[in-house]
């Protein structure tokens, strides 16, 4: 038999929100959880009713009555609410655990925290089985690449005057073999993307160094800069390499989805308090809904020269360093990447 104090203690460190009631609808106890998630003390929690933590009070009545009645309720969802006011959807579980007093046990499992962590085995899953397709994709590129080099030059090198529609036909060999190697090497920078090293540093100047990376292909590409960065220095952990990587395929994207002339990016920086937002905008090809939707997936691209790894290495590094990200487009107008920095959000040992 478990002594009372190890009950009590598997009360407390129970991750589920857990509170004590009676059917006369007042709140008994509360366990860490409850406290972290509902964000009461103890002691407010004792000054309330269970209808008082419902998002619509008449629930919360009827949620007791029918475990007063019944003894048990079994995951009832139910919207309950927190002290600042915001509502959080939840599945409860009540079970009458004593006819003395008529005392019985709430439990709430937060969907939100249950929806975040499936998605994150999801994002784990999909992250793994990405890498174990690029080594195998990657050995067999480089194979390939290396078969398509050799062949080139032995042409040139046996053929003494190579006629014009040959040698165009070498150098188209020769150019698309180079596209092969940039796969090869953007395939290889995924697998590297991952293992962050935090430092404190000035977002601008991460953004500054990405516009003088691609400055070069703006001037090639005929393509109108517009910069309007914030003059607020805004100080957040990032790894510097890594976060500049998702910076510069974003910004590739965006080029890349310029097929006109007449390009247009406009690059944009504010910031206020503990937040910054970022916005590197297009006027190029644009997405539809579906287009959109699919995105960020590996190896998915809309662009004729695009190999699909790009945005996606960008999410994962973006959701790494807790850096929000949304993405408007309209097709055959362009499209605009937001980011969203939030010193509040970062967890700890960030």
């Amino acid at each position: 038999m478990l002594k009372p104090d190890s009950y009590r203690d598997a009360f407390q460190k129970s991750h589920q929100i857990l509170l004590l009631a009676d059917c006369n609808y007042n709140v008994l106890d509360a366990n860490e959880s409850a406290i972290r998630q509902l964000g009461y003390t103890v002691e407010e929690f004792k000054k309330m009713s269970v209808p008082d933590l419902f998002f619509h009070e008449e629930q919360g009545k009827k949620f007791t009555q029918e475990i007063c009645i019944k003894d048990n309720v079994i995951n009832w969802e139910y919207l309950l609410k927190r002290k600042d006011g915001q509502a959080i959807t939840a599945l409860l579980t009540g079970d009458k655990i004593s006819e003395e007093g008529n005392i019985y046990l709430l439990s709430a499992q937060n969907i939100g925290e249950i929806r975040k962590e499936t998605t994150a085995v999801i994002r784990k899953n999909e992250l793994t089985a990405t890498k174990s397709m690029n080594h195998l994709i990657v050995h067999e590129l480089k194979n390939l690449s290396y078969g398509i080099g050799l062949a080139a030059d032995e042409l040139k090198d046996s053929i003494e005057k190579i006629p014009k529609y040959l040698s165009d036909s070498i150098d188209y060999i020769e150019e698309n073999n180079m596209r092969l190697g940039k796969t090869i090497k953007s395939l290889l920078e995924f697998d590297k993307s991952f293992d962050l090293n935090f430092t404190l540093l000035n977002i601008n100047e991460i953004i500054e160094e990405a516009i003088e990376t691609n400055r070069n292909k703006f001037k090639l590409m005929d393509i109108q800069l517009k910069v309007n960065l914030t003059k607020n220095e805004f100080f957040y952990p990032i790894d510097r390499d890594k976060l500049l990587m998702a910076f510069n395929n974003i910004i590739n994207n965006a080029i890349e989805s310029i097929l006109n002339k007449d390009g247009i990016i406009c690059i944009s920086s504010k910031s206020a308090n503990q937040k910054s937002i970022v916005r590197i905008s297009d006027n190029g090809i644009g997405m539809n809904k579906d287009e959109r939707t699919n995105l960020f997936k590996p190896f998915y691209t809309t662009k004729p020269k695009g190999n699909g790894m790009g945005l996606y290495t960008a999410r994962e590094i973006l959701l790494g360093h807790q850096i929000g990200f949304y993405l408007e487009s309209e097709k055959e107008t362009g499209s605009t990447f937001s980011l969203y920095f939030d010193r509040k959000n970062l967890e700890p040992n960030t």
